[in-house]
């Protein structure tokens, strides 16, 4: 018995390591650590993988500094505020999308973790590491603080939309009378 668990798991080994010495990138490997990673406990197995395990969790620390870097620069100055401004979402809005966004980046990253190392990760030291780095990051993407000032700023304000909340305004050109639609709301509360 002992003797053909051997074979199975030098099979199993050696095809593990053909897989992850011929991926492309990175991706790639976390494809295949995902679908051997319940037989990361067996010793003959996991010792096949350490090399690729310490390159594929720096590739995960690499990941996770540069979603900082991304949360760092802020919403208003990111691409996604001028695609939100132009789809017409109110930047209360796309500032909380935008960090449910890299929110859910960060849990991909930290469950590639979980692939690398096993279904423990978080006993391990790099997995406590990151675990505590992902902690702390989820913590500043919070965005419940920024959905209540939003409330209370909508709450305090006089929203004057007792009147009309479209105006047509005209105007001669060369080409005859042109008439425009204009909204008389303020793009805080409504976006026509």
């Amino acid at each position: 018995y002992d003797a053909r668990i051997d074979r199975v798991e030098a099979r199993i080994t050696s095809l593990l390591r053909d897989q992850l010495g011929t991926a492309k990138n990175a991706n790639e490997m976390f494809r295949i650590f995902s679908r051997f990673h319940e037989l990361f406990v067996r010793p003959h197995i996991g010792g096949a993988i350490r090399e690729y395990q310490t390159q594929l969790i720096q590739r995960v620390k690499d990941d996770i500094e540069s979603l900082h870097e991304k949360f760092k620069q802020q919403y208003v100055h990111s691409k996604a505020n001028r695609i939100s401004r132009s789809n017409d979402l109110p930047p209360t809005s796309g500032s909380i999308i935008w960090a449910k966004q890299i929110e859910k980046q960060l849990n991909t990253y930290l469950r590639r973790v979980e692939y690398v190392l096993g279904k423990s990760w978080e006993q391990h030291v790099e997995g406590q590491r990151l675990k505590q780095d992902g902690d702390n990051f989820r913590s500043k993407l919070n965005t419940q603080p920024l959905f209540e000032e939003w409330t209370k700023n909508v709450q305090q304000k006089n929203h004057g939309l007792t009147g009309k909340i479209f105006a047509t305004e005209s105007t001669r050109t060369l080409h005859g009378l042109v008439t425009k639609l204009k909204e008389k709301t303020k793009n805080q509360f409504i976006i026509v």
